[in-house]
């Protein structure tokens, strides 16, 4: 209470020599340059990023670097193997069979083929072999299978590799790393024509981009097309990048390209972002790279250190540097 200790019911206060006089009056309940938070739930306005709360646009651009683009012509999808005959091939093995000129070959037990610079091992191999210059066709492995090939290393319990078909398919634990990247799941179909991936109950690596963490992709179903420039995770999705995790039930990416460099993010059902003490929650959130434009919409809300904006959509337009919320609040507190 204070000066105001005292005060009677009259609105006058006994003065120790018992004069009285009037009190001045009481103070704004909120000075002009301290506006009221939070605003009423009917605010939709524009707000400049350079007046809103500056956590809360650290906490929107969170979802801008999620997934960070695969090095420059590597692609999102590992490269398949060659398994060609053009180096010629040497093969041991406890058992062998079948001939040229029939063109199937059958090794078993310890087998380990090698041609060129890519090595083969497997409990059982069968080699399918056309035409006079006894190209290959078809290698089926089986029995802890593994495949080395250039900077990568592939295992799985079978290996299918179907040159006709320009497939190279992998079941039963597979995996494929190397170059910093990695694909694993309970099955890997790679279309070595047009570098597309679809990956069963599994998982991609993304490497480390100079001070982009390394990005680990958790799904459902991973499938990349490369040529397209487009990937698609469904299930339970989680993405993790450092300290950064993104949480949806679908996520799909645009990628250019050529250069391989991601256009668009567009995730769907339960998004969360998590990038420690900052979070982001909303039914979808999309991002668009090449206009700089970021939407989180559906019960959206960001919250760091005891600051927040909920709405039915956040809208950033990085270009015009403002942040629309529609139907919301903000909660700020200073630091």
């Amino acid at each position: 209470m204070g000066a105001w200790a005292g005060i009677s019911a009259t609105g006058r206060r006994r003065s120790p020599w018992g004069s009285t006089r009037r009190r001045p009056p009481p103070p704004p309940p909120h000075h002009p340059a301290q506006p009221r938070w939070p605003p009423p739930p009917s605010l939709a306005a524009a707000v400049p990023v350079d007046r809103a709360p500056r956590h809360m646009i650290a906490a929107l651009l969170l979802l801008v670097a999620t997934v960070p683009p695969p090095a420059a012509g590597d692609g999102w999808a590992p490269a398949p193997p060659r398994l060609t005959l053009a180096a010629g091939l040497d093969a041991t093995a406890d058992h062998m069979e079948g001939a040229l000129a029939a063109g199937q070959l059958t090794f078993t037990g310890n087998v380990e083929i090698t041609s060129g610079a890519e090595r083969l091992r497997a409990a059982r191999v069968d080699l399918t072999l056309e035409g006079p210059r006894h190209t290959l066709r078809q290698v089926v492995a089986k029995g802890a299978v593994q495949l080395l090939y250039g900077p990568y290393t592939a295992i799985a319990e079978v290996a299918d590799f179907d040159a006709q078909a320009g497939r190279f398919t992998l079941t039963g634990r597979a995996k494929i790393w190397g170059a910093g990247r990695e694909v694993a799941g309970d099955r890997i179909d790679i279309d070595t024509t047009h570098r597309t991936a679809a990956v069963a109950a599994g998982h991609l690596l993304v490497p480390a981009q100079g001070e982009t963490p390394a990005v680990r992709v958790v799904a459902a179903t991973l499938a990349v097309d490369d040529s397209a420039g487009e990937a698609h995770l469904r299930g339970k999705v989680e993405v993790e990048s450092g300290t950064r995790h993104l949480w949806a039930e679908a996520i799909d990416l645009r990628t250019e390209p050529k250069s391989g460099r991601v256009e668009r993010i567009d995730a769907r059902g339960g998004v969360r972002v998590e990038d420690g003490g900052r979070r982001a929650r909303a039914a979808e959130a999309h991002y668009d790279l090449l206009h700089q434009q970021l939407t989180l919409s559906g019960a959206a809300r960001l919250e760091e250190a005891g600051n927040e904006i909920r709405g039915e959509r956040i809208h950033l337009d990085l270009q015009t540097r403002q942040v629309q919320v529609e139907r919301g609040t903000i909660r700020y507190r200073p630091e």
